[in-house]
């Protein structure tokens, strides 16, 4: 789900997509899934401590660093339990949240 509050209006616009993200052992990531609009599918590289994880999307190039579908690259605030994973990043104006489930 992403969350933008606008800097205008103050109003929130959320969207929502179902995505994938496969986080493998030696450190690479993918995002799959319904990337149609709200999240791009990439791929890269992630590493990790305990409150944090960095990912470092290999995908992203001039073209489409500011487009609108959003590319998982930055550092996140997460939590880890019961098979979900929460992670969090705020960037300017923009909140942006995923909450996924292991099945």
């Amino acid at each position: 789900m992403l969350v933008h509050q606008s800097s205008l209006t103050g109003k929130l616009d959320t969207s929502y997509a179902n995505i994938t993200l496969s986080l493998s052992p030696s450190g690479n990531f993918a995002v799959g899934g319904d990337t149609s609009k709200i999240q791009a599918g990439s791929f890269g590289t992630y590493s990790g401590d305990a409150t944090t994880i960095n990912f470092i999307d290999v995908t992203i190039n001039k073209r489409t660093q500011n487009t609108a579908k959003k590319h998982l690259n930055g550092t996140f605030n997460y939590t880890y339990g019961n098979s979900n994973l929460k992670m969090t990043l705020v960037a300017d104006t923009l909140f942006y949240n995923y909450n996924l489930t292991n099945y």
